[in-house]
């Protein structure tokens, strides 16, 4: 077997492989062959990963607020998860979820698991509960093999309220997600902080003149308020200067936004100007759906089996 090598037009070089040579550049090209079918195959396998984390909810849904793990598969290929674990840790203690037999996520699918906090461990079609009782404070968790093999794992800090912390964009970057997206693909804005709270200038409180009321965050960050109770957002008014205050009760809430950070947590304060009152007064301020609205409020029947209010 002879190779000719050319050099801009011309021959460089000139190879003679004897049948010896050639049996094992044979060998070797096989090799090369087999190497990149098997990761090409491999890649293609089921790679099943803790993929979004929810560990602080006081969103209801049929009248429970359960916070939740969500497993991918980012494989071209089904996957049992029978015998699978889920484990959570935290302070070396570890509670678990054995999955059932005959549970399976699809190729590119999700499945959800509801941590219930108490003895209820059960799969349906859609989804699971396991017996896990999360802390905020964060903590590990991990899935593992029918064989005791770590598959994958996420290792949590202090968690934010209604914040989810997952993969950006299902990848292996691990953030703070912008919005909680159980069941589907995650979203690509992720952020590693939270921006600083709002403080106000003056407390809220019983006053005989309106004082000068202002708020401020940290360094960059933009302050959103509303005073009809409703919780900020960016599309709420900016507070750039001083903010006037009627007679009579105002509640003020503020909102901080800060680029390449997470919306501060909502600070409230509740104002009464030239108020008279002869008792003490415990002021409550909260936003009108966990009072009124169908599924949330407090003060309403609501559509489920049992009255909101029973909660």
């Amino acid at each position: 077997m002879i190779f000719v090598s050319i050099n801009r037009g011309m021959f460089s070089s000139i190879y003679i492989l004897y049948p010896r040579e050639v049996r094992m550049y044979k060998r070797w090209c096989l090799a090369v062959i087999f190497a990149a079918l098997t990761l090409l195959f491999s890649s293609a396998l089921a790679k099943v990963q803790v993929n979004e984390v929810m560990l602080s909810t006081a969103n209801y849904e049929n009248g429970e607020a359960y916070e939740w793990v969500e497993l991918h598969n980012d494989g071209a290929s089904g996957e049992e998860l029978t015998g699978m674990t889920l484990r959570y840790t935290r302070k070396n203690e570890a509670q678990t979820f054995v999955f059932p037999a005959g549970q399976t996520i699809q190729a590119g699918g999700y499945t959800v698991i509801y941590l219930t906090g108490y003895d209820q461990a059960e799969c349906t079609k859609d989804a699971c509960y396991a017996p896990i009782d999360v802390s905020r404070k964060g903590g590990v968790i991990a899935l593992y093999a029918a064989d005791n093999t770590l598959l994958d794992e996420l290792t949590l800090d202090e968690q934010f309220g209604d914040i989810s912390f997952g993969r950006v964009d299902d990848g292996d970057t691990c953030r703070f997600l912008g919005s909680a997206t159980r069941g589907k693909k995650n979203v690509s804005d992720g952020y590693d902080a939270r921006t600083q709270a709002v403080i106000f200038s003056s407390a809220g409180g019983f006053y005989d003149q309106a004082p000068d009321l202002s708020a401020y965050s940290e360094s960059g960050a933009t302050v959103h308020y509303t005073v009809n109770g409703e919780t900020p957002d960016e599309s709420s008014p900016v507070l750039t200067g001083l903010l006037s205050l009627n007679q009579g009760v105002t509640v003020v809430r503020a909102r901080a936004y800060c680029p390449g950070k997470l919306p501060s947590e909502t600070k409230t304060q509740t104002y009464f100007i030239g108020v008279s009152r002869d008792v003490p007064v415990v002021s409550l301020s909260t936003d009108d759906k966990y009072l009124f609205n169908t599924k949330t409020g407090l003060l309403v029947a609501g559509s489920g089996k049992t009255a909101n209010y029973y909660k």
